[in-house]
């Protein structure tokens, strides 16, 4: 997904999609209020600051993988840089 599509969707498309990095209401609401954002840095530094979780919200979070995680397959990561010899 790319910012401008989550900058322009309704709240609870939103939501969901935020849900899928973590499932944690307050900090997906934190996040809603403050669109739009200008760019990525700013997007990931806001989750950053706002990722204050009590025990039982990273609980929750970690129980069970987001349900995003289980609709759509995983994108390959790209194989990592030859190493060279030292």
């Amino acid at each position: 997904m790319r910012l401008g599509e989550l900058n322009a969707m309704e709240a609870p498309e939103a939501a969901r999609a935020l849900r899928g990095c973590a499932d944690v209401e307050r900090w997906v609401a934190a996040l809603l209020v403050r669109r739009p954002y200008a760019d990525r840095r700013t997007l990931l530094d806001t989750a950053h600051l706002l990722a204050t979780w009590s025990d039982a919200e990273l609980d929750h979070a970690l129980a069970d993988p987001p349900a995003s995680a289980s609709a759509a397959p995983a994108r390959p990561r790209p194989p990592p840089p030859a190493s060279r010899p030292v």
